[in-house]
């Protein structure tokens, strides 16, 4: 099988393996987006269960935005798939 690494693994840069590794260990080093995303994805499961999990992307955009959090409308269906 021409193609193919032996074992199956894909080559990766040992940069990037060890950045992995560092990310896992300190969640601190992740990128801004990851760690917004992080506590976004905890305040949308707060507001989603505060409404007995019936709002919809819509419904949880809008409370977000009475409760002063800033968050597009985007990134909120996102996170909810």
């Amino acid at each position: 099988m021409e193609g193919r690494k032996e074992g199956g693994i894909l080559p990766i840069a040992p940069s990037t393996y060890y950045e992995h590794k560092a990310r896992k260990a300190r969640p601190d080093r992740a990128p801004p987006r990851v760690q917004r995303d992080r506590w976004l994805s905890a305040e949308i499961q707060r507001v989603w269960d505060e409404n007995f999990g019936v709002y919809g992307i819509r419904n949880v955009w809008r409370q977000l935005r009475r409760e002063a959090i800033p968050a597009a409308r985007c990134t909120v269906e996102r996170m909810m798939r």
